[in-house]
């Protein structure tokens, strides 16, 4: 149990920081479909947050940008997800 503990906060870490250093919405999208696959699987709340995080992140950067980087994915809903 240790192991997938450690695991899972390295994981969240390194998106955590790939989120910090993302300079372009398509960084950021990559960052959140990743979070929303955790998300969805595990249910991990700390892995939400960081889809929310980067939402507002891509939101935030909408107006920068040469219109190349448009998201191709909107954000998943989670209550969509059957956890059986």
């Amino acid at each position: 149990m240790r192991n997938t503990d450690d695991r899972r906060a390295t994981y969240h870490q390194s998106r955590q920081k790939a989120l910090a250093q993302a300079d372009s919405r398509l960084a950021v999208e990559a960052v959140r479909l990743q979070a929303e696959a955790v998300a969805a699987v595990t249910d991990w709340p700390e892995f939400k947050e960081l889809a929310e995080q980067a939402i507002r992140k891509e939101e935030e950067l909408g107006g920068q940008g040469n219109g190349d980087e448009q998201s191709r994915m909107p954000p998943a809903d989670m209550g969509d997800v059957n956890h059986e």
